[in-house]
Parts: C-alpha cells; structure tokens; sequence
C-alpha cells in the first residue's frame, strides 16, 4: 500500500506518524495536515492526558491514573467504587487547600454529583455540591457551573418534595 508513504517519507498528522486514509488520492493531492517528517525533528511520544510520564512529578503521575480509574469506573457502572475513590480525593483535595491556602479541584466534585443524580440519589448530589460551595475554589469557569447546578438541583428538589406532600395529604 502506497499509502502510508510519500516518496521515502512517512507521513506525520499532528505529530504522529500515519497512513493516509484514502491512499489513491494522495497521489494526486497533499493535505494541508500531513507534513513529512524531517530526520533532525527530535519528535516525542505524547500521551492523551498532556503529561509526559517519564518527566511528571509522581503527585501529577497519581492524579492522572486516579483520574483514568474513575472515567473508567464510570463506563463500566462502577459506581462504588468511583464513589468511594472521589470521596477520598474530596477529602485529601480539602485537606491540601486547608494547609497551602489554595483551591480545591471542581472535577472531583463535578463527578460525584453527575454519579449520585444517575443513581438518583438527589439529596447526595446536593450535599456534594453544597460540600463544594463551602469550599477555597481554584480559578476557573467550573465554579459558577457548579454553584448554578446547585441552585437548579436544589429548586427541582423542593418542587418534587413539594408535590409529593401534596400528594399524601
């Protein structure tokens, strides 16, 4: 297949090597993304987290897989244990903001409220983002997403608890 080379020369898409996906039309055209590889480009791996394993430091390195463990808990319906390793995080992201006066990260929280309203589990969501509210934040747009999915969960609770009293009366 001629595809995968030009002349002697690999094909590269953003830094990774490739083979062109319609290899008869790279006889006649070159994409504007393709670029071949010249031998003096010391080119290194990259990884989808944007960390270099090899050069973080093992607190990045220990985020990193904490944070792969749960997306993948979470697509498995792993939900206890997702659960369980994001209250841990909860606690030692609060305990860290305590002793460095810095913010907590919005994710851990994020993600254990978006667990608890798949399970339906309404009042936990609103304890976990209320337990973020209370919290030092770390800069960002997450923040005033959160405290709104707060306000909105909250009214939608009240408006159920409400009707479900009218409901037994």
């Amino acid at each position: 297949m001629s595809g995968g080379k030009l002349g002697s020369r690999s094909l590269w898409l953003h830094g990774c090597s490739t083979i062109r996906p319609f290899s008869d039309l790279g006889k006649f055209v070159q994409p504007f993304n393709f670029r071949a590889l010249d031998e003096t480009i010391n080119v290194q791996p990259i990884s989808n987290t944007g960390l270099n394993a090899a050069g973080s430091t093992p607190e990045a390195a220990r985020i990193s897989a904490l944070v792969e463990s749960i997306k993948l808990a979470k697509r498995e319906h792993r939900f206890a244990d997702a659960e369980k390793a994001l209250l841990g995080e909860l606690d030692r992201q609060e305990q860290q903001a305590k002793m460095n006066g810095s913010g907590v990260a919005p994710w851990y929280y994020e993600q254990l409220a978006i667990i608890y309203s798949k399970q339906k589990r309404y009042t936990d969501e609103i304890a976990v983002l209320q337990r973020y509210d209370r919290q030092p934040k770390a800069p960002g747009a997450m923040p005033v997403q959160l405290k709104e999915r707060l306000e909105k969960v909250t009214a939608k609770h009240r408006m159920y608890s409400a009707q479900n009293e009218d409901i037994a009366r």
